[in-house]
């Protein structure tokens, strides 16, 4: 693969700076940015709360598949994944073959901290549309952290942004190890 011309997918549980790094880092390797998330948004005319509310996580993971495989050929770009994008060995095998996947891994405490206060996230609310305890979201992120964890560790690269989380120094940090992988090839 060569590098300057290919696709770099981040992968990553929610909260784990995948948007916020993948705009930066698009705009470092002078590739574009698309986010899987606003995509989908986008063609399905609905905001993902939505989607949740009216079609069901089950259509949501579907959609998200179809879109995902459309888009996992496409060149020059950084491509930010949903957090649960990634729940099939066959999604892993399809990305890693044209894209270098990244794993963006934030330690859990620090995910809680930037996601506890959105309650537009249908995965962080209980069913009524409450907004869960700390206790019942931490529960909840463990759980879900373990199933997806051995798809996300297969990427090409892991990267653990700045715990104080400076976004343009991750991305430059993140911008200068996907170089040094890169040059090993």
């Amino acid at each position: 693969m060569k590098f300057m011309h290919a696709s770099i997918v981040l992968c990553g549980f929610m909260g784990s700076g995948k948007s916020k790094l993948g705009q930066l880092l698009a705009g470092l390797r002078s590739l574009r940015f698309e986010d899987l998330d606003e995509e989908i948004q986008k063609y399905e005319g609905l905001g993902i709360p939505e989607i949740f509310a009216q079609k069901g996580e089950a259509y949501f993971r579907q959609a998200e598949r179809t879109y995902l495989c459309a888009k996992a050929a496409d060149q020059n770009r950084v491509l930010s994944l949903g957090g649960g994008a990634l729940q099939s060995q066959d999604m892993v095998d399809r990305l890693k073959s044209s894209n270098l996947l990244v794993f963006l891994d934030p330690p859990l405490h620090e995910i809680i901290r930037r996601v506890q206060k959105n309650h537009r996230r249908p995965l962080l609310l209980n069913p009524d549309g409450t907004p869960k305890t700390e206790a019942q979201l931490q529960a909840t992120l463990n759980d879900m952290l373990k199933v997806r964890r051995p798809y996300y560790a297969q990427a090409h690269i892991q990267f653990q942004p700045d715990p104080d989380w400076s976004p343009l120094r991750s991305a430059t940090e993140l911008n200068a190890l996907i170089d040094s992988h890169v040059n090993t090839l």
